[in-house]
């Protein structure tokens, strides 16, 4: 079902789903942005509802080889660039989460690969 999740005074259209899913929808957006498209989702949660999220986790400095490392660095700076936004590492994920609402905490952490899914609810 299509909504602007980025409208003002705007909610999440369906109440009370078992699962709500984003697959790369917040990498493209700022910290503010990121923030007010999870708010938006928080009044339709139902209790044990979860907000599930597939996206990249930016992985710390010095954790991958550099080739693989300088990929991903040069893809951050192109998000930044166009979309005024980023890659976020896991304590950056845990943030932007508590942030927008303090009941949306981080849950697990799945890496299959080329992926990641981060749970929480």
């Amino acid at each position: 079902m299509p909504h602007n999740f980025l409208a003002d005074d705007v909610i999440q259209p369906v109440e009370g789903a078992d699962v709500y899913l984003m697959r790369w929808v917040l990498h493209d957006f700022s910290d503010a942005c990121a923030i007010k498209i999870l708010r938006t989702i928080v009044p339709a949660l139902k209790k044990g509802s979860r907000v599930m999220i597939m996206d990249l986790i930016f992985p710390e400095p010095g954790t991958l080889p550099v080739w693989r490392e300088r990929d991903l660095r040069q893809k951050d700076l192109q998000i930044l660039t166009l979309f005024n936004a980023k890659e976020r590492t896991l304590e950056e994920w845990k943030i932007l989460f508590c942030t927008a609402d303090p009941r949306l905490v981080l849950k697990e952490v799945f890496q299959p690969k080329g992926s990641t899914l981060i749970e929480h609810a």
